[in-house]
C-alpha cells in the first residue's frame, strides 16, 4: 500500500515540458494562459462571495459557496498545469482534478434540485407590484391606528425613558415635562433658568449662548449642575430645536451623572488600589488565552525572567528562560492543571535579568468554559532565590547548631534565673569534660548546691551571671580553671535570653573557650610575623596591599620599592596614586581594580601595565591580585597584589614579533617564487602531451609517468596555497565584523556548489540566522575547510550527510558540524591539526593535509576553541565556539 501511494505521489516522472521540447513560444503561451486563467478562476470566488455578502435576503448561500468552490479549484489545477510543465507530479495533479470533479458533480446536483424552487421565484415586477397593492390597502388601516394610538403611546413612552425630559417655548416657558422630570425637580420650575444652579453664572451664559446658535434638529450635549428635589447634581444635558406648528421648541433631556460619577470615582480608586498593590509587590502577573496562544505580562514579569518589555510575552519566551532539568517538571505541572485541574503551582531554576539561575516559584489557575475547558490561565511568578538560601541556611544553621552543641570543642550551657540563684538546665559534654562532672550532677542544680566547685569559684560565677541578667548585656571575660591537672585559660561568654515581647530576661547562655594554645601561641604569632615580614621583605616578586577606601597603598615590601623605587611614604603621600599608570592603561587599570572588586574573596585576576619609576622611566609589571578582606555588607577593603617586572619578557615578544612579521614575508614571496617553476612543470608537461600523444599512446608507462608528473605539480601548487594561507593568518590583522551566519553559509555552498551537487549531499542546517562577530572571509575558509571534509571523508558509494547546527550561547556563539563519514579513531584526533598530517593515502582521499591546520590557526586568531568528537565508521562532529566578544 505504502509502495502504491509511493508510486502515486512520486515527482520524477517526465515533465510537461518535454512534449513541448522545451519550446520557449509553445511553454509561455501554455505557462501565461493557464496564469491568466487561474487568476480570473480565483478572482471570480471573491466576487461571488462578496454578492452573496452584500444581498443576504436573495438566500441559496449554499449554492454560490458551491459555485465558488468549483471555480476555485477549477484554478487550483490549472497552476498544477503550470508546475507539471516542470515537475512530474502527476500524482498531486490528479488529486487536484479529483477534487475539482467531486465539486462539479456536487454542484451540478445541487443546481437541479434547487431548479424548480428558483424559478418559482417571483421576478422584480411581480414582486413591485404585490408591494404597491399590499402597502395601498394597509396604508389606511396603519393611518387610522396610528392617529388613535399615537398620543397614548407617545405620552407612554415619554413617561416610561430614564430620562428628564421637558419642553421649552420661544419665551423659555416650560410648556411640558414627563413624570421623571416631576419626580426629580421641583414642579414650580417654569422657565429653563431656573434648573440651574445658582452659582453656575458660567453654564448659563454657555446655555444662552448655544441655545441662539442651536440649529434646527441638531442635538446639542453639554455638561453642566442642575438643581434636583434633593441635591446639586452633575447632568448631561442635550438640547434640541424643534419647529412644530410655525413655532420654535427647544426639547431638553437631562440624564442625572451621580451614578456615572460615582463608578468613575469608584473605577478610578479601584485602579488606583491595583496599580499600588502591583508595584508593591514583586511577583510577576501573567494571563495566558489557551487557545489563541496570546499572553499579556506586567512589567515585573519581564523583569523577573529577563525578557525586553518591547519584546512579545509567548509560552515559549516563559519556558526558555527555565532551566532544562527542570522544564519537563514544570510542563508536566502546566499539563496536569490543564487536564486535570490539579492545583499548578511548581518551583523550579530559571534565568533571572542577569542570566544566572535563581529559584522561582510558579502559580496559577484557569476558567474553564461551558464544557469545563479551561479557555483562560492566569497567575503569578516570584522570585523565591533567597527564600531558599534562607530556608537551606536555617536548616544548615539548625545542623549546626546542633552539631555545635553536641560535638563542639567549646562548653556550652544555659542557666535558668531562680530567684538570686541560677539554676543549670543544658550542659553539653565538652563543659562536663572540662569540670570533670557528670550530666545528673549538674542538670537541674542551682549553682549554689554544687559540692565539687569551690566557694569563691561559685561566688565569681554567679556575680558573673548576675551582670548579665541585670545589664540585659552580654559579658566577656578571661578565667582560669584548672582542668586535668594543670591551668587552663578560657574565654567566657554571657548571653541574655530575653522574651521578645517583655524583654524579661530570664535565663543565661554560656559559652567558654579554651583559649590556653592561644596564649601559649601568642608568643609564637609575633615570631611568626617578623619571620613573615623578613621572607616578603627578600622575595623577588613584589608585594602590596591595596586600600579601596583610600585608593592607595597601605603595605609594600622591598621588592616593590626595588622595582619601581617608591618608599611606602612616597606613595601615601601622593594623593594621585593613578597617575603613576601609563596614560594607555589607566583605562585598562581601572576597570582591572573594579572586577576584582566585584569577585569572590581569593578568586585570581592577572593584569599586565606600564608604571611609572620613581626616576620617571616606565616599567612593564604583570600583576596578579584578588580581594583578601571585605567589610560586614560584603564591599570589597583589601586587595592583595604580587608582581614582577616583565619589561624584559615584552621587548623579548616585540622581537619576536617582528620576526614573525618577515617569516610572513618571506612566506609570501617565497610561496610566489615556487609558484613560478610549478606553472612552468606545468605548462611544459601539457605541451608536452599534446606534441607526444601518439608516441604516449604507444607506451602506457611513459603516460602514466607524465600524468604523475602533472598531479604531483598540481599537488604542490594546492600545497603552497595553503601554506600562504596559513602564513596569512594573524590575530592582528582580522577585519572583524557582526554577520548572519546564512549569509557566511550561503557564500561557503556556493563555493562548493559543485561538490554538492556531484555527490548528491544532503546537508541540513539549525539556527543559521545567528549573528557572529568574526572575520568573515577567514569564517569562511574554516567553514568550507570542515564542510569540504564532511564532504570528501565518505564511504566508497555513500551520499554524504551533513548537519550544521548553531547555539546562541551568553557569551559565545557554538557551530557544530556533523557527519556520517568513515570517521576516525580517538587516538587520531590529536594530530590532526597539525600541518601535513594525514590519516589517509592520497590514492583514497586528495588533499595537502593543511586544511585543518589553517582551521586551527583561524580558531587561535580568534581565540575561539575547537573540539572534535569521532567514532572509526560512524562520522565525525567539530564543534566550533566563537566568542561575541574580543
Amino acid at each position: 500500500m505504502d509502495s502504491a501511494i509511493g508510486q502515486f505521489l512520486r515527482g520524477d516522472y517526465m515533465p510537461h515540458g518535454h512534449c513541448y521540447m522545451w519550446q520557449p513560444h509553445i511553454l509561455w503561451t501554455h505557462v501565461l494562459s493557464d496564469l491568466l486563467i487561474a487568476t480570473a478562476y480565483f478572482s471570480i470566488p471573491v466576487a461571488i462571495l462578496m454578492f452573496m455578502k452584500k444581498r443576504k435576503d436573495i438566500g441559496y448561500n449554499s449554492v454560490f459557496v458551491l459555485f465558488s468552490l468549483f471555480i476555485l479549484f477549477c484554478g487550483i489545477t490549472h497552476l498544477f498545469g503550470i508546475w507539471t510543465i516542470w515537475q512530474g507530479v502527476y500524482g498531486y495533479h490528479g488529486i487536484a482534478k479529483a477534487f475539482t470533479a467531486g465539486i462539479s458533480i456536487i454542484t451540478a446536483f445541487y443546481l437541479y434540485k434547487l431548479l424548480p424552487g428558483l424559478l418559482k421565484v417571483p421576478t422584480p415586477a411581480e414582486v413591485e407590484g404585490m408591494k404597491t397593492e399590499i402597502g395601498a390597502s394597509k396604508q389606511e388601516n396603519l393611518k387610522l391606528t396610528s392617529l388613535l394610538e399615537k398620543h397614548q403611546q407617545t405620552r407612554w413612552l415619554i413617561d416610561t425613558i430614564n430620562l428628564s425630559l421637558v419642553l421649552i417655548n420661544e419665551s423659555g416657558q416650560i410648556v411640558f415635562r414627563n413624570k421623571k422630570f416631576e419626580q426629580e425637580f421641583s414642579t414650580d420650575n417654569t422657565t429653563m433658568d431656573e434648573l440651574l444652579y445658582d452659582a453656575s453664572s458660567e453654564l448659563q451664559n454657555t446655555l444662552s449662548a448655544q441655545v441662539q446658535a442651536i440649529e434646527v434638529d441638531v442635538p446639542r450635549t453639554f455638561i453642566g449642575k442642575v438643581k434636583t428635589r434633593a441635591h446639586i447634581s452633575n447632568a448631561e444635558i442635550t438640547v434640541t430645536k424643534k419647529e412644530y406648528d410655525e413655532h420654535f421648541h427647544l426639547l431638553v433631556t437631562i440624564k442625572d451623572l451621580k451614578e456615572i460619577y460615582a463608578l468613575k470615582d469608584e473605577l478610578v480608586e479601584s485602579n488606583a488600589r491595583f496599580e499600588r498593590a502591583l508595584k508593591a509587590t514583586n511577583d510577576g502577573i501573567w494571563e495566558w488565552n489557551i487557545h489563541t496562544g496570546e499572553q499579556n505580562w506586567s512589567e515585573q514579569m519581564f523583569d523577573l525572567v529577563g525578557a525586553d518589555p518591547s519584546s512579545t510575552p509567548t509560552y515559549k519566551l516563559w519556558f526558555d528562560h527555565i532551566h532544562p532539568m527542570f522544564q519537563d517538571d514544570v510542563q508536566e505541572a502546566v499539563d496536569q492543571h490543564l487536564q486535570q485541574g490539579e492545583r499548578y503551582e511548581v518551583e523550579y531554576l530559571g534565568l533571572d535579568n542577569h542570566g544566572s539561575y535563581r529559584w522561582f516559584l510558579a502559580r496559577g489557575n484557569s476558567i474553564p468554559d461551558e464544557h469545563g475547558n479551561p479557555i483562560i490561565m492566569a497567575g503569578s511568578l516570584r522570585y523565591i532565590d533567597e527564600e531558599k538560601q534562607a530556608k537551606r541556611l536555617l536548616e544548615e544553621r539548625t545542623e549546626y547548631l546542633e552539631a555545635l552543641y553536641k560535638g563542639s570543642n567549646h562548653a556550652i550551657w544555659v542557666a535558668k534565673a531562680v530567684g538570686s540563684d541560677f539554676e543549670y538546665t543544658l550542659f553539653n559534654d565538652t563543659a562536663l569534660k572540662w569540670t570533670n562532672t557528670k550530666k545528673n550532677q549538674i542538670i537541674s542544680k542551682k549553682v549554689s548546691e554544687l559540692t565539687q566547685f569551690p566557694e569563691d569559684f561559685k561566688q565569681h560565677v554567679l556575680e558573673k551571671y548576675s551582670e548579665c541578667l541585670t545589664t540585659k548585656l552580654p559579658v566577656e571575660y578571661i578565667e582560669s580553671f584548672p582542668f586535668e591537672g594543670k591551668p587552663h585559660w578560657f574565654q567566657t561568654s554571657l548571653y541574655p535570653i530575653k522574651n521578645d515581647e517583655t524583654d524579661f530576661c530570664h535565663s543565661i547562655l554560656g559559652t567558654a573557650v579554651d583559649i590556653t594554645q592561644q596564649i601559649e601561641a601568642q608568643q609564637a604569632v609575633e615570631d611568626n610575623h617578623q619571620f613573615l615580614t623578613n621572607l616578603l621583605d627578600n622575595s623577588v616578586c613584589g608585594f602590596y596591599l591595596f586600600n579601596y577606601s583610600t585608593m592607595q597603598n597601605e603595605r609594600i615590601n622591598k621588592a616593590y620599592t626595588d622595582i619601581l623605587g617608591y618608599s611606602l611614604e612616597d606613595l601615601q603621600s601622593d594623593k594621585n596614586f593613578m597617575a603613576k599608570f601609563h596614560p594607555d592603561d589607566i583605562q585598562d587599570v581601572e576597570h582591572h581594580i573594579e572586577q576584582v572588586a566585584k569577585s569572590n574573596l581569593g578568586d585570581k585576576h592577572p593584569l599586565e601595565y606600564r608604571f611609572k619609576h620613581k626616576d620617571g622611566h616606565w616599567v612593564w609589571c604583570y600583576s596578579v591580585d584578588s580581594i583578601i578582606e571585605v567589610d560586614n555588607d560584603g564591599k570589597p577593603q583589601v586587595m592583595l597584589g604580587t608582581f614582577v617586572d616583565v619589561s624584559d619578557k615584552n621587548e623579548l615578544l616585540r622581537q619576536l614579533q617582528q620576526s614573525n612579521e618577515y617569516l610572513e614575508q618571506f612566506a609570501f614571496v617565497a610561496s610566489h617564487d615556487l609558484q613560478e617553476p610549478l606553472r612552468k612543470i606545468t605548462a611544459f608537461s601539457e605541451s608536452l602531451q599534446q606534441r607526444l600523444t601518439p608516441l604516449l599512446a604507444e607506451s602506457p608507462d611513459a603516460k602514466y609517468e607524465l600524468t604523475r608528473l602533472q598531479q604531483s605539480a598540481i599537488r604542490m601548487s594546492m600545497m603552497i596555497e595553503d601554506l600562504l594561507k596559513l602564513s596569512r593568518i594573524n590575530t592582528n590583522n582580522l577585519r572583524l565584523k557582526s554577520e548572519s551566519l546564512d549569509v557566511v553559509l550561503g557564500s561557503v555552498f556556493e563555493r562548493l556548489e559543485l561538490r554538492i551537487q556531484k555527490s548528491n549531499a544532503e546537508i541540513t542546517t539549525a539556527n543559521t540566522n545567528t549573528i557572529i562577530y568574526a572575520d568573515i572571509g577567514l569564517l569562511e575558509q574554516l567553514l568550507q575547510n570542515l564542510v569540504g571534509n564532511a564532504l570528501k571523508f565518505v564511504k566508497a558509494g555513500e551520499t554524504p550527510k551533513v548537519d550544521i547546527t548553531v547555539t546562541d550561547l551568553a557569551t559565545s556563539v557554538e557551530i557544530s558540524i556533523k557527519d556520517q563519514g568513515i570517521g576516525m579513531k580517538p587516538e587520531s584526533i590529536k594530530r590532526i591539526f597539525d600541518p601535513f598530517k594525514r590519516l589517509h593515502s592520497r590514492e583514497e582521499f586528495d588533499g595537502s593535509g593543511i586544511g585543518l591546520a589553517i582551521v586551527s590557526q583561524i580558531v587561535k586568531a580568534h581565540k575561539a576553541t575547537i573540539i572534535c568528537n569521532s567514532e572509526e565508521g560512524k562520522g565525525s562532529e567539530f564543534v566550533v565556539s566563537f566568542p561575541k566578544e574580543m
